[in-house]
């Protein structure tokens, strides 16, 4: 039992160490990794927020002029996905795709965000920002196949 116990604690000590060996990169290794996987600093997110229902068309009003500006101007913006449930109009889900950290930053200190943020804080009840890690991340939304 001893023996077992002991070669147990070999093993973590050795995958402890092995762990440790792969997370210490260098600012070359960190270049060569953005190299190979493009979308290394990209930012995914979900944003979910709720709406005050009563003032839902002026919400919807704000983020739309919002978002249309923010994805036509910067090039850091890949997309602003804005999607509202369908039972409960109040509720809805954005998904925002960034180049990188910088890109986000720059976009949130934009006079059009401020405006957006601003003009709905006493619309908003709930809001949650979930950052994400995707399956796909060159995975693009297709635009609709013209009819035949």
């Amino acid at each position: 039992m001893r023996k077992l116990l002991l070669s147990g604690l070999a093993v973590a000590v050795l995958s402890l160490t092995a762990c440790q060996a792969q997370t210490t990169t260098t600012t070359a290794e960190n270049t060569t990794a953005q190299a190979v996987d493009p979308y290394a600093d990209d930012i995914f997110r979900i944003s979910r927020i709720e709406i005050d229902p009563k003032r839902i068309d002026e919400y919807k009003a704000i983020l739309k002029e919002e978002a249309d500006t923010s994805y036509a101007v910067e090039p850091g913006v890949r997309t602003l996905f804005a999607m509202f449930e369908k039972d409960e109009s109040h509720k809805l889900y954005i998904l925002e795709i960034y180049d990188s950290p910088e890109q986000y930053k720059s976009h949130i200190a934009s006079p059009w965000f401020q405006k957006y943020k601003q003009g709905t804080l006493d619309m908003v009840t709930e809001l949650e920002l979930i950052d994400c890690d995707p399956l796909s991340p060159a995975m693009q939304i297709k635009a609709p196949q013209a009819a035949q």
